[in-house]
């Protein structure tokens, strides 16, 4: 038990005998504090420097230092009694080892004086008596001299700094080949030395990305508009600024915003609201708008913020996380409340006519308002010429009225689009010819056949190459119906639907013909959350579908057939081969029977996802990787939404990289992402 009375008195008394030469008794003094509880840092350093003045107990102290390393690593004080210690048993490699370690983790001359030097001095002695003992061996020894001499000249080829030997064009390939994955690299290197500096500094082009996001974000602002010579191209803030220092930087930069082209604030509603009040209508050449509100849902008028002139053309991009609109959504646009109190364009263009990419999350559109109502056809529509199109959690949407006419019948180049809106459908009243990537994760209009057959997609169908379904309720035959519409189709995601075997072998290639095969296209898979498909079925469908293979035993049929019955084998064991006669060569004049034709190979899957599928055996996995490029098999407790879908670091239409492989055939499936490095399984 623990008594602190105890611990103090014998350490009282172990220094006591430390002062007056007595070190055995003081480290005996120091063990019994440690045995009443006082097993501290300062105890034990304590007794190990009383240890090592006795030369019989200095391999015990170094155990003592050893203990203190590993219980206090982040502590300097156990590297710097283990210095010590060996530096008293001439042990100075390892002596230097543990005092750099001090000096690393120690405190600076200005945080506490009396320790900086102190340990500043006990490397200076085990330096000194390492050089000492060195020049002693090596007047006795001409081999260690050689070694010595030939260390020396190493060490002072290490130092040498040849950074000036790089060439102006070199030191500015560098760094714009470092700005592509970090902006801040170029105000890192030019902080190594004053010729790079000189040579970054008087690049203006260099310094037109300005990122906020730790301190001296004032300061930094002065320099990048003073080295940019006020063209900043783009603002990244991803700070909590209070109203002082959000007044400073939006001052600063506000006589050079005509110049950026790109704005991203991700920070509470507080800041970008003091930031956007200051600049409102100041970024007229403004293409690429992302604000995430960090702390809830904040309002605005406009889903620009006022940041862009209401005839102002520029913007393509606008990525919007966390605020609430009202019906008038953008400049430029006017009520009709005569007859059905909607939303009508003006004939004018306005900063929503050029947007191609749409991306609001965690949005809520006020339709209760007496600027009348907004739902889902009304709000695509102010964006003509959109291609991506990204909706998640949008609320207080309202549905369009049956009799309600959009006054943008067509979206031509829509490409990309993507909502989690269980029961929204803009295809009723707005045809996307152009469409090629869907996602619909949660669908729940049913059947999935019947709404594919909606008159605003069905003249995409022939082109759809992606579909995410993920979570809806579709059965195994509705769905199989549903994508004999899709012969385009490359990507599937059906995770978390409640489909069984009976779905898998429906995709797997049993006949020759490649009009026949459902998704005749079909290279990337994800069926992850299933506890109904078995190994055998994925494995037949990837066997069915992978270059060299035997489609029909792949699919079955023609397996069937060989095999006869139970009872009568299609051929004896023991029986005499018997000799068939050469089939008839056809004339060049006849054609070919059907039955001759080689069957066409279809696209191989390249892209597997079977997460948290649990009848699927083990033993079934790795036949799959030998086949399949990437195959990913995780029981993790987080699932990853990316992996899933084929996304970022796991994209299913990445190719693999030609290196360090098996055979030329086979990638290693190395993929390559700015500022990721994965491997694929």
């Amino acid at each position: 038990m623990k008594n602190q009375q105890l611990v103090k008195q014998h350490y009282d008394l172990g220094h006591k005998y430390m002062s007056k030469g007595d070190y055995e008794e003081a480290w005996k003094n120091f063990d019994k504090a440690i045995n009443f509880g006082g097993k501290s840092l300062v105890i034990l350093d304590c007794k190990a420097a009383a240890m090592s003045k006795l030369p019989e107990w200095r391999q015990n102290a170094l155990q003592v230092t050893k203990e203190m390393v590993s219980k206090w690593p982040k502590d300097f004080k156990g590297y710097y009694r283990q210095a010590s210690v060996l530096h008293t048993m001439k042990a100075y490699d390892p002596a230097l080892v543990a005092v750099k370690k001090a000096v690393e983790l120690g405190p600076t001359q200005a945080q506490n004086d009396r320790q900086f030097r102190a340990v500043q001095e006990l490397r200076a002695s085990i330096t000194i008596a390492k050089s000492e003992q060195d020049r002693s061996k090596a007047a006795n020894d001409k081999a260690e001299a050689a070694k010595q001499a030939a260390e020396r000249h190493a060490a002072r080829k290490a130092r040498i700094n040849y950074t000036h030997l790089l060439s102006r064009d070199i030191v500015l390939t560098i760094a714009e080949s470092g700005m592509v994955e970090n902006p801040n690299f170029v105000f890192r290197m030019a902080g190594v030395c004053r010729q790079w500096r000189d040579i970054l500094v008087g690049q203006q082009g260099l310094w037109g990305t300005l990122v906020l996001g730790k301190k001296r974000m004032d300061k930094k602002t002065e320099v990048y508009i003073e080295r940019s010579g006020g063209r900043i191209r783009e603002i990244r803030i991803s700070a909590i600024l209070n109203s002082q220092l959000a007044g400073t930087i939006s001052s600063l930069l506000r006589p050079h915003l005509s110049h950026v082209h790109r704005l991203i604030i991700i920070s509470t509603g507080h800041t970008i609201r003091y930031l956007i009040h200051r600049w409102t209508g100041c970024l007229e050449n403004l293409q690429h708008l992302q604000l995430e509100n960090i702390d809830g849902i904040g309002q605005e008028e406009s889903i620009v913020h006022g940041l862009v002139p209401p005839r102002a053309t520029s913007l393509t991009h606008i990525e919007i996380t966390g605020y609430q609109y009202a019906s008038a959504i953008c400049p430029g646009y006017h009520f009709d409340f005569l007859q059905t109190g909607l939303l009508k364009p003006s004939d004018k263009q306005n900063v929503l006519t050029n947007v191609k990419t749409l991306i609001l999350r965690n949005c809520v559109f006020n339709s209760a308002g007496s600027r009348g109502v907004m739902h889902l056809e009304m709000l695509l529509g102010h964006f003509p010429n959109v291609e991506t199109v990204e909706l998640s959690d949008l609320r207080d949407l309202a549905m369009p009225a049956p009799d309600w006419e959009p006054y943008t019948p067509e979206l031509p180049f829509l490409r990309s689009y993507s909502i989690n809106n269980t029961y929204a459908n803009i295809w009723a009243n707005i045809s996307t010819p152009a469409l090629r990537d869907t996602s619909l994760p949660s669908h729940r209009l049913s059947p999935l056949s019947r709404f594919l057959q909606t008159p605003g997609l069905a003249s995409a169908l022939s082109s759809i190459r992606v579909l995410d379904i993920s979570e809806s309720p579709a059965t195994d035959q509705d769905l199989l119906k549903a994508l004999a519409c899709l012969p385009a189709l490359e990507f599937l995601n059906v995770t978390g639907c409640p489909l069984s075997n009976t779905f898998i072998e429906g995709l797997v290639r049993k006949t020759g013909d490649k009009k026949e095969t459902v998704l005749p296209k079909l290279t990337a898979l994800s069926i992850a959350r299933n506890d109904q498909i078995t190994g055998g079925p994925v494995l037949r469908l990837v066997r069915s579908r992978y270059p060299g293979e035997n489609a029909g035993k792949a699919g079955g049929s023609q397996q069937a057939k060989s095999m006869g019955s139970a009872f009568k084998p299609a051929k004896s064991v023991f029986g005499r081969p018997t000799t068939r006669a050469p089939a008839p060569t056809p004339t060049p004049s006849s054609a070919p029977p059907k039955t001759s034709q080689v069957p066409e190979d279809l696209p191989r899957i390249t892209w597997l996802n079977i997460d948290h599928c649990n009848l699927i055996e083990p033993s079934v996995i790795s036949h799959l990787r030998e086949r399949v490029r990437f195959v990913s098999n995780a029981f993790g407790q987080q699932i990853n939404k990316d992996r899933i879908r084929g996304k970022g670091k796991w994209r299913w239409d990445m190719s693999g990289e030609m290196g360090a492989c098996k055979s030329e055939k086979e990638p290693c499936g190395v993929r390559k992402v700015p500022g990721m490095c994965a491997r694929t399984s």
